[in-house]
């Protein structure tokens, strides 16, 4: 099976087209990674929130972080939720740590390092919202510049 995409297609589009194979009727767009058009096979999880749970945790104690974002007692499965039913694909995930301490767990359900925030919740914010993500990324660096001049300025 050879997958062909045509040069033309690529050039100025935000959006990547999957390419044509065999199997494929016509073109899907993906428009994140999030998205689940390339993994159709995988649940989708509701997110909890776009923001990271800060959690304190206890050394070598073992915790289970919800991964359908439906628990009632987020980040952690509340024995009602479709994780802990083991329904519809979705799995709690164990999590242990070797230090006491306060750690950042993911609010969005798709972090790459699940359950541990890597700032995968903040894009997929943008991914989802790109106007409310276009204006907060211009407050930011409108900010930092403004900060940076006065600074930096003779």
């Amino acid at each position: 099976m050879v997958l062909t995409v045509r040069a033309s297609s690529l050039v100025n589009r935000a959006r990547f087209p999957v390419a044509r194979a065999g199997f494929f009727t016509q073109s899907k767009i993906v428009s994140g990674p999030w998205e689940q058009d390339w993994f159709p096979h995988e649940p989708i999880p509701k997110v909890a929130q776009y923001m990271p749970y800060s959690v304190r945790v206890k050394a070598h104690e073992i915790y289970h972080w919800c991964s359908c974002g439906e628990s009632q007692t987020q980040p952690w499965i509340d024995g009602q939720c479709k994780c802990s039913k083991h329904e519809d694909g979705f799995r709690p995930r164990q999590y242990t740590t070797n230090k006491d301490g306060v750690r950042l767990l993911c609010g969005c359900k798709s972090c790459f390092d699940r359950p541990v925030f890597d700032g995968t919740c903040w894009i997929k914010f943008c991914n989802d919202y790109p106007q409310q993500g276009a204006m907060y990324l211009f407050t930011f660096a409108f900010g930092l510049s403004t900060l940076m001049s006065w600074y930096y300025h003779p």
